[in-house]
């Protein structure tokens, strides 16, 4: 993705590794402004996901990311940065997180990833099968994939 996810781990966070779009190392790098930022630093750092976690800070860098399109709609910026995704996701009741969001419609939806992403929930909690990775950060990286 990012193609600095070894390098930016290494880096501890720093702009190569905000860039590099591996929310991953860049979490791990210590992207506390990012996570933070969507009130999901915990949950966003563990998503290792670029998408979920750049939704959740919804932050310039994260949107930088592997995930700009989504990052970049910002409907999930808003649900994850209300953390409200942080514990919902985790649960995977998609529905009651991406309502929140402001995404009910397609939350409610579920099956459309495209209309959730344009509604403000993230594929993941559309899913709601991603429970794991929504759990683990609000939608984690394994859940896009």
């Amino acid at each position: 993705r990012g193609g600095n996810s070894k390098e930016a781990k290494r880096g501890g966070g720093s702009k190569e590794s905000k860039r590099g779009g591996d929310s991953k190392e860049a979490k791990r790098g210590g992207n506390s402004k990012k996570a933070k930022g969507g009130g999901n630093s915990k949950e966003a750092k563990r998503g290792g996901d670029s998408k979920e976690a750049k939704r959740g800070g919804g932050s310039k860098e994260a949107k930088r990311g592997g995930d700009s399109k989504e990052a970049k709609r910002g409907g999930d910026s808003k649900e994850a940065k209300r953390g409200g995704d942080s514990k919902e996701a985790k649960r995977g009741g998609d529905s009651k997180e991406a309502k929140r969001g402001g995404c009910s419609k397609e939350a409610k939806r579920g099956g459309n990833s495209k209309e959730a992403k344009r509604g403000g929930g993230s594929k993941e909690a559309k899913r709601g099968g991603d429970s794991k990775e929504a759990k683990r950060g609000g939608g984690s990286k394994d859940t896009k994939r």
